[in-house]
């Protein structure tokens, strides 16, 4: 039988920019193309951390906030990095409607599934959003 360990789950990372003002909503659709990618990217190259994620981790996600966008930047770059050895995908969402102030900035920037301790010497000093 499979065991878990708590400490090392596998989840679904989004890094939310908190230095823009956005709505829940907004947030929530930027999250959910970075979802949609993501899912899809999975299935397309069988990645098989992803049916672990389904079937043992109910689809775990877990939304943390950056404070800037020097630090969106720094922590994309690094999991760039560490995406091109572990074989996870990541996905950049900018935000394209083009009557709002932030066009084409970068929102929201989705990972993995990944287990947890692979990823936390990048993003474990970020809080929940």
């Amino acid at each position: 039988m499979y065991e878990m360990n708590p400490d090392n789950r596998i989840a679904m990372i989004f890094l939310v920019r908190n230095d823009i003002k956005m709505g829940k909503g907004k947030i929530a659709v930027h999250v959910g193309h970075a979802t949609q990618y993501i899912i899809e990217e999975c299935l397309e190259r069988k990645y098989v951390t992803y049916v672990t994620w389904k079937k043992f981790y109910n689809s775990r996600k877990t939304a943390l906030k950056v404070n800037s966008g020097k630090e969106f930047n720094e922590l994309h770059s690094k999991l760039m990095d560490l995406s091109r050895e572990l074989h996870f995908p990541v996905k950049i969402v900018k935000d394209e409607q083009e009557t709002h102030m932030h066009e084409n900035m970068p929102i929201v920037v989705g990972f993995g599934p990944i287990k947890r301790n692979d990823v936390d010497y990048i993003i474990g000093d970020l809080k929940l959003l």
